[in-house]
C-alpha cells in the first residue's frame, strides 16, 4: 500500500480534528475569543516549525498535525459565526 497516496487522499487527520472539534463546539458560548486566537496560533507556529523542519516527510506530517488541531479549534466559532450571519 503506498502512504503517499493515503496521506495525499486525507489531508487532515480526522482523529486529531473530530474530538477538537466537539470540545470547541460544546464550550464555544463560554470561550469564543480562546478558540480563535489558538485556531490561529497553532496555524502560525504549525508553518514556522515546517519551515525550520529540513526534511520534506516531517515537514508535511507536521502541517497535517497541525491543520487538523487548527481546523478543530476553529470549528466551534465558524459554526456559531455562521448561525449569527444567517439567522
Amino acid at each position: 500500500m503506498n502512504v503517499a497516496a493515503t496521506t495525499a487522499e486525507r489531508p487532515l487527520r480526522w482523529q486529531l480534528l473530530a474530538p477538537i472539534g466537539v470540545v470547541s463546539l460544546i464550550t464555544m458560548p463560554l470561550t469564543a475569543i480562546w478558540f480563535l486566537l489558538l485556531g490561529c496560533a497553532t496555524f502560525m507556529g504549525t508553518a514556522a516549525y515546517a519551515a525550520v523542519t529540513r526534511s520534506a516527510d516531517r515537514a508535511t506530517a507536521v502541517l497535517r498535525t497541525g491543520a487538523s488541531i487548527g481546523v478543530g479549534l476553529l470549528l466551534g466559532p465558524i459554526v456559531y459565526l455562521s448561525l449569527a450571519v444567517f439567522t
